[in-house]
């Protein structure tokens, strides 16, 4: 089912028990977080994890201690995480300064979007680091090009919370709708296929069974990879299949969110995902 089809579910459903007043009213401005005042000490260890194909993933760790539920942060961009930054990165600083511990994976270099090999290199690292530290894996978070193999990931194991910023939900309006040339030639090269079925069924919209039952949505309203109206979509498709879905817009003056930016809004998702029922 295309993801305009899910969304005009969604906007129904939404519609008829509410207003549109809580409908359209996902954007916010976050203040930004910067700095590391209070942040709780923490371990930082690394490693690389052989997966089938006779490749190998990066992963590093950021722990408080081995009682927190964990995170795992997937690498969202092309240039991968380096030793000397990840710990120190918006969302893991956000992660850490809220209890969390953290592993951060650096995506396969020959990721091909949708593709099944990837998928399973992350998930054997994932059931590495998941066996070998005892880990409790709270929940998931990616953003832009990273979301889509996060996405696939988030079926695979019986997460808590996913969590995406500018995401990537309907490759196809992706490669039609995006102003960011390099983006666009960057995902197109990713795809592995010209095949429209191919790109169709690698987007998120296609199915949302076994996505975790609460997810937070978070876009740049001036993002010009994704048009934020994919994330209005796809939030109303999941709150059309009872997923408990929040969506922030953030209207920030400038196109990509900087770092300081991810951190507030995380930290507000944070805040409210933490929060006693």
């Amino acid at each position: 089912m295309r993801l305009q089809h899910l969304a005009l579910l969604g906007f129904l459903q939404l519609t008829a028990c509410t207003s549109n007043e809580l409908v359209f009213s996902d954007k916010v401005t976050v203040d930004p977080i910067t700095g590391q005042d209070g942040l709780p000490k923490y371990v930082q260890a690394q490693g690389q994890q052989p997966v089938s194909g006779s490749g190998r993933i990066q992963w590093f760790t950021c722990t408080q201690g081995p009682a927190a539920p964990t995170m795992v942060l997937l690498n969202p961009g092309p240039k991968p995480w380096s030793q000397d930054e990840v710990c120190k990165t918006a969302p893991a600083l956000a992660f850490l300064n809220h209890g969390l511990n953290v592993v951060a994976i650096n995506r396969p270099e020959t990721e091909t979007l949708g593709d099944d090999t990837s998928l399973n290199q992350v998930k054997e690292t994932v059931d590495f680091l998941q066996k070998e530290g005892d880990r409790r894996l709270e929940g998931l978070w990616s953003l832009g090009e990273g979301s889509v193999l996060a996405l696939r990931l988030a079926r695979q194991y019986p997460w808590k919370v996913l969590i995406i910023g500018n995401g990537i939900y309907d490759l196809e309006m992706t490669l039609k709708d995006s102003a960011d040339k390099d983006f666009l030639a960057r995902v197109k090269a990713m795809t592995g296929s010209s095949n429209p079925s191919f790109v169709e069924k690698r987007s998120a919209s296609w199915d949302l069974s076994g996505l975790p039952k609460v997810v937070y949505l978070y876009h740049g309203g001036r993002n010009a990879q994704v048009n934020s109206k994919q994330a209005t979509q796809f939030r109303n498709s999941l709150a059309a299949s009872e997923h408990k879905v929040e969506l922030y817009i953030l209207e920030e003056g400038t196109e990509d969110l900087r770092p300081d930016y991810h951190r507030g809004v995380l930290s507000k998702i944070l805040e409210n995902y933490q929060k006693p029922e």
